[in-house]
């Protein structure tokens, strides 16, 4: 089994608790969904609320106007949002961001990759960052198969150091 990105999440989490599962390559092996969104993000949180508000609700409001041309996609990005628990007209534009964000820290298998019995091939870039290859280290570390092995993709051996 194989998945890029969030999928690399998802592939850990499914061998975690899944005995079927015979093999996985997750391409990262993303063990904590919140450190990996914070390490990209930055501090994003942090810098909208220095913003005016008028430049936080913006956005929001342009992009519901062009979604409102397109029924389908605005119905997606509501129930988006009401699955994330964020559709609510209460919510203020910052605290739908920080929701969101909080929204992930239960999005961790770190604890689970002892069950992982499985042949592993981990595979992360030298691109990903510092956050993504340490959780790539972690996850192998964490995994009880005897066979696993993590391969780092870099641009002069590989000729890629791309996430994914």
């Amino acid at each position: 089994m194989t998945g890029y990105s969030f999928g690399g999440y998802v592939t850990c989490r499914v061998a975690a608790h899944e005995s079927r599962i015979v093999a996985l390559a997750p391409d990262g092996p993303i063990i904590d969904l919140f450190e990996a969104t914070v390490a990209f993000q930055g501090n994003l949180l942090d810098t909208v609320k220095k913003l005016p508000r008028f430049a936080v609700t913006l956005p929001g409001r342009l992009m519901l106007k062009k979604m409102s041309r397109t029924p389908v996609l605005l119905a997606f990005k509501q129930y988006t949002d009401w699955t994330e628990g964020m559709y609510s007209a209460t919510l203020d534009p910052i605290d739908k961001l920080e929701a969101g964000i909080r929204f992930l820290e239960p999005f961790t298998v770190e604890d689970d990759l002892n069950s992982i019995s499985a042949a592993a091939m981990a595979l992360v870039s030298e691109g990903d960052g510092e956050v993504l290859i340490n959780q790539a280290q972690r996850s192998v570390k964490g995994m009880s198969s005897g066979t696993k092995k993590l391969h780092l993709f870099t641009m002069s051996e590989d000729g890629s150091d791309d996430h994914c």
